[in-house]
């Protein structure tokens, strides 16, 4: 039934001498309205509504929020870099090396996006979002054989880890040369990355998804270590 938008005519419901069986019209078309706008809104549920409560759509029905996005949720994501390489966290020329972000901690998640917030890989529910990944995050790279490194491309993914695909990635930019290196020096390269990632993307299920750093380091027969740090900030909106 179509939500109501046309006025009710007033003619014979306005004065003391009007009749019930002339008026039969306008009451009829009261009750046709009145019963469309309880089919749009039968399903509103006040339960712990509050003072500056709204009223929005979650879906299945209609019910209070705090929150003026109600279908929205943020989450950080971080991976703690300690102040020593790891000895296995080893690199040789054309690798690709990674780290994966945990999600948790001070999260954001009225509707319970994802079932598990302090994992590397939570579920997200199924259903179509606007995604945002930004933040800063650092690599330090160290060559300890081989020729000097050539070129590094650094990359945050957001990966879904059921079917394992990547939905989405941000590649920062640093120059092959590595002009922009925070400690420039024959066998060590430091840098300061910022990620600014949107995408959309329909979730058909609820799905395992997971945050990840990574590096493809190149260079001739060279080789070393390397580490990757980052704070992110990663929002879902429902849409």
């Amino acid at each position: 039934m179509a939500w109501p938008t046309g006025s009710i005519s007033t003619a014979n419901v306005d004065q003391g001498i009007d009749r019930p069986r002339v008026a039969r019209e306008q009451i009829r078309q009261s009750h046709v309205d009145a019963d469309a706008i309880a089919d749009e809104f039968g399903t509103v549920d006040t339960t712990g509504v509050v003072d500056g409560n709204i009223l929005g759509y979650d879906g299945t029905k209609w019910a209070p929020s705090d929150n003026l996005v109600v279908e929205a949720a943020t989450y950080a994501a971080s991976i703690g870099a300690g102040n020593e390489f790891d000895l296995s966290d080893t690199w040789s020329s054309g690798d690709t090396v990674s780290k994966n972000l945990t999600f948790g901690g001070k999260d954001i998640d009225r509707n319970n996006y994802l079932s598990n917030t302090n994992a590397d890989n939570p579920t997200i529910v199924a259903g179509v979002y606007d995604i945002r990944i930004q933040g800063p995050w650092a690599f330090e790279v160290i060559r300890n054989s081989g020729t000097n490194v050539t070129g590094i491309t650094p990359t945050i993914s957001l990966i879904d880890t059921d079917s394992s695909t990547t939905l989405g990635s941000f590649t920062s930019k640093v120059p092959a040369s590595l002009t922009n290196d925070l400690d420039p020096t024959a066998n060590e390269y430091e840098h300061l990355l910022y990620t600014s990632l949107s995408l959309r993307h329909t979730f058909s299920t609820a799905t395992a998804i997971r945050l990840r750093g990574s590096l493809t380091i190149a260079g001739s027969g060279s080789s070393g270590l390397f580490k990757i740090g980052a704070g992110l900030q990663v929002r879902f909106v429902k849409i």
